[in-house]
């Protein structure tokens, strides 16, 4: 007796698969719930018929990911998981994150989403570090029922992202897509491309029809958000334990909702044997080369059988697709039993892929060709040629539906201002129609199946002189002088007229320019512009000044040069000119300041140069300078030369003479008599002196000291005591020592 999760599981699958082949959903969850129901299993959740989508949510089996869990043993190991490549990481954009900007050692689960970084986990990649994890082991079971149940081969991958993110940017897989919502929820965008041409495609149709246009029957095409604009594109929010089937070929990305992380599982049908054609491609390997079968995986590819050989081939429910079954036995033959059955199956509701087709293989089995053979008739588009039908000729048609004819008509030439509305199609003559009002053709007798577009604006300086008619592009001419435009692609009829106006003294500097109104510049020095206008132009001053005279308005703008007489003092030789001030010929005048010291003592440090002044007629300030060849400590008589130059070059001059005298020496002055009688076997009590120096700041009496060595007050006698300088004063003089007299005597009586 079959378990409920097992009946889930297995009448969900049914569901997909059914939706899949293109069952109405309403049809397939009337069906399913109805199963279920006997089988006492819950309500199953689909898709709400209004998304008209070939994909489904369905509910899984009981919840088995255990998130703390994984959460604890994702955080144990992250390290070797992320050095090994079990786990990436993925920014905001979807991109790859360098591990190099990583410190693996302290990487946590919630460090990482913290950062916004979605993990990818690829168990494959060391299955020795992921398999005791509890969620991949259940993760496995879920995986092989899978498998088991359709009879392909599963790989799985799992993503945790942080709120409002996304781990992958859009992109196509190369096969079928189950994904089963761990934790939280995700936002799924599903697109396809828009195919007008293809009634009857269902979405799944058009996503597998624009991959084979691209030639990436393999899948794994990466789109930008921009590519998308183009697209239908379908949302839906998977919640917590649903499962969500997306066919091979449809556009998908997904981004967490804005509250909490969200984890899911991907279980991916990978492609080898996973489609009908597959199918037929291996079994054709049990009997012929692998080049052989190749080469009629792409005949079929090519063949226009429909999108049926093209859909996930599940084990029990399925709706096979037909084989062409006229082969020619003596060039190909298929013992293969399964193929063989194959062949025999009559088509299920696509009466386009009935048609006959032959299959023919060299010899040595290097190609197969699918050709079309002519059953008596040929059909519209085509005529005999030997024993096949061939498509009509460029420039040829044939509107019969059956007929024997060898050559097809040659089709009706349209003229000027005229198409094709047939397309070119070589089953009707040409319906030559009028060009739209927005194209044109120029060409004659033509079977062009579209008109030129028109120039739909002109550019920068340019307006639409004329519409052109049906046989003639639109004409832009440039704007007349006067007027202007500054529109790019514009799409006017006439040109802005130039509205810009010029002052005295200004001059219009483009006014040539048909791309931007009048710009107004200043008029140079040599010319001026004495009125306002819109297109008003400076003229080059034409005055001139005569010997004696000055131009007194040189640097105006709005008249030509006025003349005026040189002020005295002042001359101007030239007797045509145009120079706006006359020549100083009067040198400054310079005086020495009042009071001026002229005498200095040598070696004293007070020697300056005296101050001169200077004056001009001009009034202007005269900067004066001087020799400098006074020797501060060589006493002499100096001339010292003043001099100022004016503006015009005029000098004035002014010696000055200085003098530098001797430094006076020192002077020591003694106090009390030159020569002294001193009472023998008494204290000698020096009188001392002072020192004069006229030149010193300060007092030097300090600095005289007296030499008493030779003084004997015991003995009678004459002696002579020395008084000299210690120090030399300032300017490094010392006074010449002088000499005291002191004689010795005995006056006292006994």
């Amino acid at each position: 007796m079959i378990g409920r999760a097992q009946a889930v599981a297995a009448t969900s699958l049914w569901i997909l698969a059914a939706i899949t082949h293109a069952v109405p959903i309403d049809m397939a969850a009337a069906s399913a719930l109805h199963a279920l129901s006997e089988a006492g299993a819950s309500p199953i959740i689909s898709v709400d018929p209004m998304l008209q989508i070939d994909t489904a949510i369905v509910s899984t089996l009981p919840e088995y990911a255990d998130w703390p869990l994984l959460h604890k043993q994702l955080d144990q190991t992250m390290g070797q998981l992320l050095e090994a490549g079990v786990v990436s990481l993925r920014d905001s954009a979807g991109e790859v994150v360098v591990l190099d900007s990583i410190d693996e050692t302290v990487a946590t689960v919630d460090s990482l989403l913290t950062a916004g970084y979605s993990l990818v986990i690829k168990p494959e990649q060391d299955p020795s570090l992921s398999s005791s994890m509890h969620a991949f082991t259940v993760s496995n079971d879920i995986s092989r029922q899978i498998q088991d149940h359709l009879g392909v081969v599963i790989s799985d991958h799992f993503y945790i992202s942080p709120p409002s993110q996304r781990a992958l940017s859009p992109h196509t897989d190369g096969g079928d897509v189950f994904v089963h919502q761990w934790a939280g929820s995700k936002l799924w965008t599903l697109c396809a491309p828009k195919a007008p041409d293809c009634t009857n495609c269902t979405f799944a149709d058009r996503a597998l029809r624009a991959e084979l246009a691209k030639s990436a029957f393999e899948g794994c095409t990466s789109y930008t958000d921009e590519q998308l604009a183009g697209m239908e594109c379908r949302t839906l929010d998977l919640q917590e334990n649903e499962l969500l089937y997306i066919p091979r070929g449809v556009v998908h990305f997904a981004r967490a909702n804005t509250t909490g992380l969200s984890a899911h599982a991907t279980y991916q049908v990978i492609p080898p044997s996973a489609t009908w054609i597959d199918l037929v491609v291996d079994e054709c390997s049990r009997t012929a080369t692998t080049r052989a079968c190749n080469e009629l995986k792409e005949q079929l590819l090519r063949a226009d059988l429909g999108f049926r050989w093209l859909n996930f081939r599940f084990k029990d429910v399925h709706v096979a697709p037909v084989l062409p079954n006229q082969l020619t036995a003596s060039e190909y033959t298929l013992p293969s039993t399964r193929l063989a059955e194959l062949i025999a199956r009559p088509a299920s509701n696509d009466d386009s892929i009935t048609r006959k087709i032959t299959l023919t293989v060299a010899k040595d089995a290097a190609a197969a060709h699918a050709i079309a053979t002519p059953a008596g008739t040929c059909g519209k588009g085509t005529y005999h040629k030997t024993v096949k039908c061939v498509s009509c000729e460029s420039g040829k048609y044939q509107d019969s539906s059956s007929h024997l004819s060898t050559s097809c008509k040659s089709k009706t030439y349209c003229s000027a201002g005229t198409y094709d509305a047939n397309g070119g199609s070589n089953s009707a003559n040409t319906n030559c129609r009028t060009c739209p009002s927005s194209s044109y053709q120029d060409a004659s007798n033509h079977l062009s199946t579209s008109c030129k577009p028109k120039r739909s604006s002109c550019s920068i300086g340019y307006y639409i002189s004329s519409d052109g008619g049906t046989t003639k592009n639109r004409v832009c001419s440039k704007c007349a002088k006067g007027t202007w435009m500054d529109i790019k692609d514009n799409t006017a009829r006439q040109c802005y007229p130039k509205s810009v106006v010029c002052s005295p003294g200004q001059e219009v500097s483009n006014p040539n320019d048909n791309k931007a109104d009048n710009i107004c510049v200043a008029c140079s020095r040599d010319s001026y512009q004495p009125s306002q206008g819109l297109n008003v132009q400076c003229a080059r001053k034409v005055n001139t000044c005569g010997v004696g005279e000055y131009a007194n308005n040189a640097d105006s703008l709005v008249s030509d040069y006025n003349c005026s007489r040189c002020p005295p003092g002042t001359i101007r030789p030239e007797s045509s000119h145009h120079f706006s001030k006359c020549y100083d010929v009067t040198p400054p005048e310079l005086t020495l300041v009042a009071n001026a010291i002229l005498q200095f003592e040598a070696q004293t440090d007070t020697f300056a140069y005296p101050t001169v002044t200077a004056t001009d007629t001009t009034g202007e300030t005269i900067t004066v300078t001087h020799t400098n060849n006074v020797h501060p400590d060589t006493p002499n008589s100096y001339d010292v030369t003043y001099s100022g130059k004016d503006s015009s070059g005029n000098v004035g001059t002014l010696v000055v003479q200085i003098t530098i005298f001797a430094a006076r020496v020192p002077v020591i002055v003694l106090l009390g008599p030159i020569v002294m009688p001193h009472e023998v076997h008494t204290p000698f009590v020096d009188p001392m002196g002072y020192v004069i120096d006229e030149g010193e700041p300060g007092n030097l009496n300090d600095t005289l000291i007296s030499n008493t060595s030779a003084l004997d007050i015991h003995t009678f006698g004459s002696y002579l005591v020395m008084y000299f300088m210690r120090t030399p004063d300032s300017q490094g003089l010392s006074a010449p020592p002088v000499w005291r007299t002191v004689n010795v005597v005995d006056t006292t009586p006994p």
